[in-house]
């Protein structure tokens, strides 16, 4: 049995290994069909697939030749932002905006302190109050070019107030508005002009106990100060030419307004020795020039009207005081041209700011050109986090018909600002000598004043003040408080 199981064994893998032969046949055929149409076949199927391979190709050089167009349309704007906030720091005082100003006085300067506070370190802010991107792309191209920006303040003053032999205390008074509009006609033109409404006095009101002299006048008026056209051949010469703000230290320039000084109490320098805003009607020459990322030098000449003494009828001079001279911007008779201008060194790592220039002045203060005014000063800057320090001196060497008188001034500032609060504290000192209709004059003087400001807003800030002025000459104290709202737009 076992041998009969084992022959029907064998029988069935012959048969079995015959039929596989035929297939096996079969698949040979089979392969060796498919194996031709392959041979056939390839060159169109690589054919096929070099094609999309270059059609990939194609579309990764399309969509790396639009990422290359991007990123030079990204430069450019990155190169036309650097050159507005370039231009808006160093032409706001060569710029600071020290945490001192809202506008910049180089790329060393800080904006405004106010203007740094986050969103979440202010009482309230308005997101909304500048147009969109898309709205601004849907204006005119000129229109983009156009700006008008500004400040102003409404203060309270009280105390004894007898410096000035001033009346109006314990009241409000519109100290300052300032309308500022720039024009961009071409990339390498800038237009600007700049109004301020000026309280005009035309005889100082005095009380004297209840006698009140009814004949003081007092009256608002818009006065030009500046307007003056920019043509940039480099970044380093750069033209100006019309009624400028003289760039004398960094306080005429950045820090007149009530709004961009820490004390809206102007400092005695900035109303005796420097009239500001003292406006000259010239041409001038200024740039920038980078040493390296964290180091550059500005400066500025020019060539201007200066300022002129006014005189009576009978050909007398009304007053040797510098204060009394300022926005005249013609020479009526002053054929001597002033001449002058300011160097200034900055720096900057990411966290220290510093600045240091020197200013000098020189041009004849009377109608006959005799009579010249020699001016010069220093000023110094330095900005950490908070911290804000901030000097300035000025000397002027005035010739007189009998000699020369010198007169001098200078403060030291310091101001700390921590979230919405900024307290300051500021020391001036001035010797000065003139003369007017009421005779020879000095005054010797200095101040200490101390205040607290309150940033309300990233443009809102509430500025509070007290001073307490000593005169040696006269022997007496005057006492000033002062409380401000100040609001940039």
């Amino acid at each position: 049995m076992k041998a009969r199981w084992v022959k029907l064994v064998i029988i069935a893998v012959v048969l079995y290994g015959i039929r596989g032969a035929g297939l096996i046949k079969k698949i040979c055929q089979s392969g060796v069909f498919i194996l031709a149409l392959l041979i056939m076949a390839t060159p169109v199927i690589a054919d096929d697939i070099l094609s999309q391979l270059q059609a990939m190709q194609r579309q990764i050089q399309a969509l790396q030749d639009e990422v290359q167009q991007k990123q030079q349309q990204i430069d450019l704007m990155q190169n036309k932002i650097d050159q507005v906030i370039k231009k808006q720091e160093f032409q706001q005082n060569n710029r600071p905006q020290t945490a001192d100003s809202a506008q910049s006085q180089s790329v060393l300067s800080t904006t405004q302190a106010s203007k740094n506070t986050s969103d979440d370190e202010v009482l309230f802010s308005d997101n909304e109050v500048f147009a969109s991107e898309e709205k601004q792309q849907a204006w005119p191209g000129w229109l983009n070019t156009f700006n008008i920006n500004g400040n102003t303040a409404l203060r309270f003053e009280a105390g004894s107030n007898q410096q000035l032999n001033q009346g109006f205390t314990d009241t409000y008074r519109l100290s300052d508005f300032n309308l500022d509009f720039s024009f961009e006609p071409t990339p390498v033109l800038d237009v600007k002009l700049g109004l301020q409404m000026k309280e005009l006095i035309t005889k100082n009101p005095v009380r004297q106990g209840l006698k009140i002299d009814d004949n003081g006048v007092f009256n608002h008026q818009f006065v030009i100060k500046y307007a003056y056209a920019d043509y940039e051949f480099k970044d380093w010469f750069q033209l100006r030419f019309g009624a400028f703000l003289t760039p004398f230290g960094v306080y005429n320039e950045s820090l007149h307004a009530d709004y961009d000084s820490k004390l809206v109490e102007r400092p005695f320098l900035a109303e005796e020795i420097i009239p500001a805003p003292w406006t000259q009607l010239g041409i001038q020459l200024h740039g920038d020039i980078m040493f390296s990322p964290a180091w550059q030098m500005n400066y500025a000449l020019y060539s201007s009207n200066g300022l002129e003494a006014e005189q009576d009828n009978n050909g007398q001079l009304k007053s040797s005081r510098i204060k009394d001279m300022s926005h005249q911007l013609v020479s009526r008779f002053n054929s001597n041209r002033a001449t002058g201008g300011r160097l200034g060194l900055l720096g900057n790592d990411g966290q220290h700011h510093f600045e240091w220039g020197v200013s000098t002045y020189r041009g004849a203060w009377n109608p006959l050109a005799t009579l010249n005014l020699n001016m010069l000063g220093s000023d110094v800057w330095y900005h950490y986090k908070g911290l804000d320090l901030r000097a300035e001196w000025a000397l002027a060497v005035q010739e007189i018909a009998l000699g020369k008188q010198h007169n001098y001034s200078w403060y030291t500032q310091a101001a700390y600002r921590w979230r919405l609060y900024e307290p300051v504290f500021r020391f001036d000192r001035l010797r000065n000598r003139y003369f007017d209709q009421n005779g020879a004059f000095v005054d010797d003087r200095h101040r200490f004043s101390v205040g607290l400001n309150l940033y309300l807003g990233k443009f809102f800030i509430l500025k509070t003040s007290f001073s307490e002025s000593i005169f040696s000459v006269a022997q007496r104290h005057d006492h000033r408080v002062i409380t401000t709202l100040t609001a940039g737009f």
